[in-house]
Formats: C-alpha cells, sequence, structure tokens
C-alpha cells in the first residue's frame, strides 16, 4: 500500500511539473525593449584609463585621465557624469560630459 502511494506520488508530482514548466513563450520579446546600448565601465589599474565597452553593438572606447591608478569606476546617468576612485591621488574625480565623449 505504502509503495504504491509512492508510485502515484511520483507520478503526480512529475506531471504538473511538466504541465507547469512547458511554455513556448519563453523566446517571445514581443513588445520589450529595444536595447540601442548597454555599457559596461571599466577602470584601468595600471594607467587609470575608463574603458567603456557597448555590449550591444560591440564598439570599445577608451579616454584618459587624470589619475594614474584607479580602482573603480561609478557612471550617473542622470547627470552624465563618471565617478573614478583615484588611488594615485587618493580622491574621487568625476568627469562630465560622457555621453559627448562616446559619440
Amino acid at each position: 500500500m505504502n509503495r504504491n502511494f509512492l508510485k502515484i506520488g511520483f507520478f503526480i508530482a512529475l506531471g504538473t511539473s511538466i504541465i507547469v514548466s512547458c511554455s513556448k513563450d519563453d523566446d517571445s520579446v514581443e513588445g520589450g525593449p529595444d536595447l540601442e546600448s548597454t555599457q559596461l565601465y571599466a577602470a584601468n589599474n595600471n594607467d587609470g584609463n575608463i574603458t567603456v565597452y557597448d555590449l550591444v553593438s560591440g564598439d570599445v572606447k577608451t579616454f584618459a585621465t587624470a589619475s594614474t591608478m584607479a580602482e573603480g569606476v561609478y557612471y550617473d546617468a542622470d547627470t552624465d557624469e563618471i565617478i573614478q576612485a583615484s588611488r594615485s591621488s587618493n580622491q574621487l574625480n568625476a568627469y562630465t560630459g560622457i555621453s559627448a565623449l562616446l559619440n
């Protein structure tokens, strides 16, 4: 009796997971966002340069900064500004008008 109960429970669980997990709309992006650009900002620890990787188009752009060694970088889209942590001068450096530099 216990064995039959386990078999029935197994088939119910298997059937439920198949019904719930099968969907043909997984690849559908209809109405989804069209990505013009997705950018990754990277600071260079050796020379302080900031490299911007556009993950959609594959473009790579690098621009020099006042720092000779940098540890981290943050881009603020609201102010169009990059803030970089400079190890060479032990301060934060801010650079504005970044979108103009990237175009």
